[in-house]
């Protein structure tokens, strides 16, 4: 970008710089220049100035200072902080070229002179270099050292030895001299003998002193020989003393002793003072050079010290800020990038060392990690597509799935009440039905009663033959009577039969619908299947709808077969009336041909007995059949009861079919975080309010848990949920035994066992779930639900209905 440039207070010409400019990529440098800005590294910045101003010049470059206030930084917080930076103004449409913010030292420039040093040559060279100043301190060392050992070797065998020799000798002369007394003063010739050895043996000694220090002396000679002679000297003196002494002249050897002896002795010590006087002045040269060299040796150890110490920190401080800085702001590169921010830029790619390398290393992983976040936004958008997609066709089979189903189980339930209207109606006939034959039946018994009669009263025939012809009226009537009766009833049961047929139909139409629904849960099983992780829930519900349509096929299957069993009754009832009905019309026959032999009778008695024994054949016949027809009136009616009881309960599985129908299509259409794998309904009631209350908690554990499942972390929440119901299904199955022990439940037993098997049942799931058997939380999400559903839906409802009953509950 071009800009325009210039000392303080200047201005283009033909416009007016714009005022608080910030844009990135650009500086306003207040009050009226503009200047645009280039990073050396990478990257802009945007930031205003409030001060500028010349502090040097130096041919066409412009050094200039000012305090910079940097409002868009992506990797520093806005704040206000001093920097120099070189500007480049040889010209008016010139880019500056600022460093990155903290680079504007000379730090970089160092730093730079190891950019293209591969790390290994960089700490190779630092630790050679330690190497040679701790090699340097070592030869400085081992040479002073040296010089210090010759030093003290020096002075050892020269100033030391002598002076030691000389203060031997001179020991040894002070006791010979003090031997030479007790020769003097000896008092038996053993004395005399023992102090002239020890004499003797002393000056032996004191010869080798001598020898050894004339050999080390390193000054004048001439002094260590005035000495040796003075000793010399000493010999006759002492051998006149003892030759007095051996003569018996012991005063004389005394004296000589006292001032012959005395004085050379003397001076035999002064010679040695003097020599051991040089000696030790001597020593104290040595003593002083050897000072001097250890003092040059520390000198010269503590300052190669110092400079090496000063020298390697510096070298490991260039070497680690040449390593450190790089890799710190690496790492807050890699650190960014963990971090998701694709922004940032990435530094040191220019570099020849192993930064290099790794910046180029971070800049290859930074484009792969864009692109892949772009992958992945476009999986994510992909992913989000197909979801959709997936949810559309799901929304539209399940309403596709409801209107068929809803229309079949519409027609269920109408079948199911037109089925219980049709029972209740037969029943109805059935009963009626009953009622009249029981009538009929005793009409005829009482006709057969009045035929007997007759016959017994033959004799009185002629005063009887008003009251025969009478009961034979009457017979007559009843039979006509019976006869529209057993019409009616034939009608009525044919009416039956023609129901029960159609109930038939209602059966098979019933089975058509039970076979679709199964289908339909198979392909919702497939799509569920098709959907993975995701429609394991739909399977359960699937799987459950499949088991519900298996239930009404069965259902229908019995009712059917009790529908046969109603038909093969109607038959009998059918083809029993039709008996009757023949029997009724030969017993009117007989009661003509009993009317005509009445008027006949005067000549026909015998006919009489015979027409009347035949008359109460008749109506024992009769009664006989009426008898047949009513029990098949009873077992008609049984059947009518069994096919209402059976329709009752057709109409409460068309009700459940409906309710967990209503739940699997909620399912399809809900989303993950609404999916519920029980639904409460107010028919699952039981009545009880501590036991529904139990129930509902229940229902949300499992719809919890199970919603978990569907976020993908299916074997957590079956473990989670198996250890929720272990706690608390323990306390309510607890509660409803003591409410069955305490009310005498019939089939507490019973209740009892399917509490214990579902208990034993978890029992043998958890052992799949620790196995990590990769079926085990759908099949514990499934058996929990079913079970549950049934469990509550049967047997808690009865148990229900028997604590109402018995009023251990309000």
């Amino acid at each position: 970008m071009a800009g325009r440039a210039g000392p303080a207070g200047a201005s283009g010409k033909g416009s007016r710089p714009r005022q608080g400019e910030s844009k990135k990529g650009k500086v306003d440098i207040q009050p009226d220049v503009e200047i645009p800005i280039r990073f050396l590294s990478g990257g802009d910045f945007a930031f205003s100035t409030d001060k500028w101003n010349t502090r040097n010049h130096i041919g066409t470059h412009w050094y200039v200072s000012w305090s910079a206030n940097f409002r868009e930084t992506p990797t520093l917080p806005s704040h206000k902080i001093i920097m120099t930076f070189a500007l480049e103004l040889t010209n008016n449409n010139r880019p500056v070229i600022l460093p990155r913010i903290g680079d504007a030292s000379p730090g970089p420039r160092r730093a730079a002179m190891f950019a293209n040093l591969k790390i290994g040559t960089r700490l190779f060279a630092g630790f050679a270099l330690v190497l040679s100043l701790t090699a340097f301190l070592g030869v400085n060392a081992d040479i002073a050292g040296d010089a210090l050992s010759e030093q003290t070797n020096k002075l050892y065998r020269h100033p030391f030895t002598v002076t030691n020799a000389l203060q031997a000798a001179n020991t040894h002369i002070v006791a010979m001299h003090r031997s030479m007394k007790d020769v003097a003063l000896a008092k038996t010739p053993e004395e005399l003998d023992r102090a002239v050895a020890d004499v003797d043996a002393r000056e032996k000694k004191v010869y080798e002193k001598f020898a050894l220090a004339r050999e080390r002396f390193l000054g004048d000679k001439a002094d260590m020989e005035a000495a040796a002679k003075a000793f010399a000297d000493w010999k006759p003196i002492r051998d006149e003393v003892i030759t007095a002494f051996r003569e018996g002249r012991r005063d004389d050897a005394a004296t000589i002793t006292k001032t012959k002896g005395a004085a050379q002795v003397a001076k035999i010590s002064e010679t040695l003072e003097k020599v051991i006087a040089w000696a030790m002045d001597k020593a104290e040269a040595f003593m002083a050079n050897a000072e001097q060299v250890n003092d040059r040796a520390d000198l010269i150890s503590r300052s190669g010290l110092a400079a090496a110490l000063i020298l390697g920190a510096l070298v490991a401080w260039l070497i680690t800020r040449s390593i450190s800085r790089p890799i710190n702001a690496m790492t807050g590169v890699m650190n960014e990038l963990s971090g998701n921010n694709l922004s940032v830029d990435v530094p040191y790619a220019d570099r020849g060392d192993e930064i290099g390398a790794m910046a180029k290393s971070v800049g290859h992983f930074k484009n792969q990690l864009m692109r892949v976040h772009q992958l992945e936004a476009e999986q994510e958008e992909q992913k989000k597509r197909a979801e959709a997609d997936r949810m559309t066709a799901m929304r539209k089979m399940a309403d596709t799935f409801e209107e068929s189903v809803g229309k079949v189980i519409e027609t269920v339930t109408s079948a199911a009440t037109e089925l219980q209207a049709a029972s209740s109606q037969m029943s109805g006939t059935a009963t009626e039905t009953s009622a009249q034959a029981t009538t009929v039946a005793t009409s005829a018994h009482q006709a057969s009663a009045n035929v007997q009669t007759v016959a017994s009263a033959t004799e009185e025939l002629a005063a009887s033959i008003r009251e025969i012809a009478h009961q034979v009226e009457r017979s007559q009537a009843v039979s006509a009577h019976a006869g529209q009766e057993v019409n009616t009833t034939t009608s009525q049961v044919r009416a039956l039969s023609e129901s029960v047929s159609k109930i038939g139909e209602i059966v098979n139409l019933i089975n058509d619908i039970a076979a679709q629904t199964n289908l339909l849960a198979l392909n919702a099983t497939i799509e569920a299947a098709r959907a993975g992780d995701a429609g394991k829930g739909f399977a359960v519900v699937a799987n459950e709808v499949k088991h519900l349509a298996n239930q009404t096929a069965r259902a229908t299957s019995e009712i059917a077969g009790q529908i046969q069993a109603v038909q093969d009754g109607t038959n009998a009832a059918v083809h029993a009336i039709d008996a009757i009905s023949s029997v009724i019309g030969e017993m009117g026959e007989i009661s003509s041909a009993v009317a005509a032999a009445v008027e006949q009778q005067s000549g026909a008695t015998t006919e009489i007995a015979r027409n009347v024994e035949q008359a109460a054949t008749g109506t024992e016949e009769v009664s006989s059949n009426i008898t047949s027809v009513e029990q098949a009136a009873r077992e008609t009616g049984a059947a009518a009861e069994q096919i209402k009881d059976s329709s009752a309960d057709l109409s409460r599985q068309a009700e459940f079919l409906r309710h967990e129908v209503g739940q699997f299509l909620a399912q399809v259409r809900a989303d993950k975080k609404d999916m519920k794998l029980l639904v409460w309904d107010g028919a699952l009631n039981t009545g009880v309010a501590s036991v529904d209350r139990h129930h509902q908690a229940m229902y949300d554990q499992v719809n919890e848990f199970y919603r978990q499942m569907m976020s993908g972390d299916g074997s957590r929440a079956a473990a989670a949920m198996l250890a929720e119901l272990n706690r608390s299904i323990q306390d309510h199955f607890t509660e409803e035994e003591a409410l069955m022990d305490k009310t005498r439940y019939p089939a507490a037993e019973d209740h009892r066992r399917n509490h214990q098997a579902f208990l034993d049942r978890l029992a043998g799931m958890k052992t799949g779930l620790e196995t990590n058997r990769a079926e085990a939380p759908a099949e514990m999400f499934e058996y929990v639900s079913t079970w549950l559903r049934g469990h509550i839906g049967n047997d808690d409802r009865a148990l229900g209905l028997h604590l109402r009953e018995t009023r251990a509950v309000a």
